[in-house]
């Protein structure tokens, strides 16, 4: 009597979800292999924009006093991912990937740090399909860009998993490294970036949970108290938030109602479509009697806690910014798509009843569906892109057109992100006519933002070829010029601006670039 083929699938998903459950390193590794390839391979096809060429100049800074200096002039963040990059700089030479090499291997240490506290829990492979899913959520476009998200979750994710083993039965000297780990961890998981000490905060109504729930402090108390010593790093907030104080921001990037919605509906949709297909590979493979939910969840109260406060983290937020009627980005709630990643693979243990070959199926759908592992395949398919670590960029499309119709005319750029991701990447003869204009007064009156209105300074600290010039002063210099801008985008105040002092607008063309702006006029007075 021949076995059916379902039998024999279903035997061979359980040998092999068996021998890796034995085998923790092949998960890990098989993971981390797949995501360093991708990662590669991203940051080939994208240069670097605005904000990551902060992290780029200030971390060439002269010397280390010049850095710090640099960083309460013209930045908003604490200093340890300049720092890092710095080191990377000094060890591997400057270059792309070099400035996000940091965010790279960072994101890696958050991956095995989700893998870590699941797989203490719910097993080898159900560790490996949380950093699946990590790695397939939005948080992993965020690794490779040399800004402090990344850095973020790692010292998120080592803070996390050291605090859970402090649930553990530890030798006492075990102990003492956990809790210098912990202390560490959290120093830098506040000086990674401001918001990070939502994240800290998070972890610490965890531990508040026990306290409130045993009513009695954990034997060698010292976690709770060791979670209060990284405060101390608050103080290099300081200059940022005197800066972000003084900053304001478009209407349009205020949070509203529906943000809180957008945000959430934006983090879980690629979990969503992993985690029912992976149902449905369950049902498929393994019989509806796979799928036997069994209580209780895997995680304890405290870890529980702290999930769910790290998920409610874009939501607080986003409160506290609707009032203050500052701006809300996505990546500021990262910590969420951390948090997403182990109550999904938890989810999906409490499901199964943490049967090792449906994780093992949800490891394949998650890297399948988001493109890695097709893409880490195509990387080991043609090795020699690997010696290709610099993006390659198309030339600025409006300054070849400019320069076709009349090289003497000045190209003005009505963006800020634009203008500096040019003069990193145009040569000087074309930088020698693009110009940037600031007006403080109309910036705020036509976009209500003055976000742009120090690139004076940042003219000064960085190797801007380009011209900063006062509206005014150019107006008076130049009465014929062209623009490349977008008419509605709302942080740009200069297309509006000259429509109403009487310019004329004359639209000549939409190009195609690399740069966010892609309407070029002609502008005549």
């Amino acid at each position: 009597m021949t076995t059916p083929p379902s039998t024999i699938r279903s035997r061979l998903l359980t040998r092999t979800a068996l021998f890796l459950e034995g085998r923790p390193w092949i998960p890990i590794a098989f993971l981390g292999a797949v995501y360093l390839l991708s990662a590669l391979a991203a940051s080939r096809s994208k240069p670097l924009w605005h904000d990551e060429l902060f992290t780029f100049w200030i971390a060439q800074a002269p010397t280390l006093r010049d850095l710090l200096a640099e960083l309460r002039i013209v930045d908003l963040n604490p200093p340890l991912v300049y720092l890092a990059t710095r080191l990377s700089f000094k060890l591997l030479g400057i270059s792309t990937l070099t400035t996000r090499l940091p965010e790279i291997i960072a994101f890696l240490v958050a991956m095995l740090a989700v893998y870590r506290i699941v797989q203490r829990r719910a097993g080898v492979l159900y560790g490996g399909l949380a950093a699946a899913f990590f790695l397939g959520g939005l948080a992993s476009e965020l690794a490779i860009e040399a800004r402090p998200y990344a850095m973020l979750l790692a010292f998120l994710g080592i803070s996390f998993a050291a605090w859970q083993s402090l649930w553990d039965p530890l030798p006492p000297r075990n102990r003492g490294w956990t809790l210098a780990v912990l202390a560490l961890a959290g120093a830098g998981l506040l000086m990674s970036h401001i918001f990070g000490l939502l994240a800290w905060a998070a972890l610490g109504a965890g531990e508040i949970s026990h306290l409130l729930v045993r009513r009695r402090l954990r034997p060698s108390l010292l976690p709770a108290l060791v979670w209060l010593i990284p405060l101390v790093s608050v103080a290099a907030y300081l200059p940022a938030l005197r800066n972000h104080a003084r900053s304001y921001f478009p209407a349009a990037f205020v949070p509203g109602g529906d943000d809180v919605f957008l945000f959430y509906i934006s983090h879980v949709d690629r979990e969503l479509v992993a985690l029912w297909l992976t149902a449905l590979a369950i049902l498929l493979l393994l019989g509806r009697a796979a799928l036997r939910p069994a209580r209780p969840f895997v995680l304890n109260r405290a870890e529980w806690t702290a999930t769910i406060g790290l998920m409610l983290i874009p939501a607080l937020l986003m409160a506290w910014l609707m009032l203050s009627n500052a701006a809300f980005f996505p990546r500021y709630g990262i910590a969420a798509s951390f948090a997403i990643a182990i109550f999904t693979a938890v989810f999906v243990a409490w499901w199964t009843d943490r049967d090792p070959r449906a994780a093992l199926l949800g490891i394949l759908v998650a890297l399948l569906i988001q493109g890695q592992l097709p893409t880490a395949i195509d990387e080991l398919l043609h090795p020699a892109r690997l010696a290709h670590t610099e993006p390659v960029v198309a030339p600025c499309a409006a300054c070849a057109v400019t320069a076709a119709l009349d090289p003497s005319l000045p190209l003005v750029d009505a963006s800020g992100l634009a203008f500096l991701e040019m003069n990193h990447r145009e040569s000087p003869s074309t930088l020698d006519r693009i110009f940037y204009l600031t007006d403080p007064s109309a910036s705020l009156q036509y976009a209500h933002a003055n976000i742009f209105e120090g690139m004076g300074d940042e003219a000064r600290v960085f190797p801007l070829r380009g011209h900063v010039q006062n509206y005014e002063v150019f107006r008076r210099q130049h009465a014929h010029f062209f623009v490349l801008g977008t008419f509605d985008y709302p942080e740009d105040w200069l297309l509006r601006k000259l429509q109403a002092d009487g310019a004329n607008l004359r639209v000549l063309q939409r190009v195609s670039d690399s740069y966010k702006d892609h309407e070029l006029y002609e502008v005549t007075f």
